[in-house]
């Protein structure tokens, strides 16, 4: 019998780290844009990932150049 995994667990995307890193880009970036609501984080004993369905969202959004912010 195969033990049942937590619907918490397969919403998982990567890490905080190995997305910034990816990205090229420090974990405070990816703080600001959770706060600014850009991207969702889930909290597992102290260390954050983020959530696969707020990845793919971000994806789309910055395909589509909704992210970029305007000269001033």
């Amino acid at each position: 019998m195969t033990p049942e995994v937590s619907p918490i667990f397969t919403d998982l995307g990567p890490s905080v780290a190995k997305f910034a890193e990816a990205l090229d880009i420090t974990t405070l970036t990816v703080w600001r844009w959770e706060k600014r609501g850009l991207i969702r984080t889930i909290n597992i004993s102290g260390k954050k990932f983020l959530a696969r369905d707020s990845l793919e969202c971000f994806e789309r959004k910055a395909k589509a150049g909704e992210l970029a912010i305007a000269p001033r």
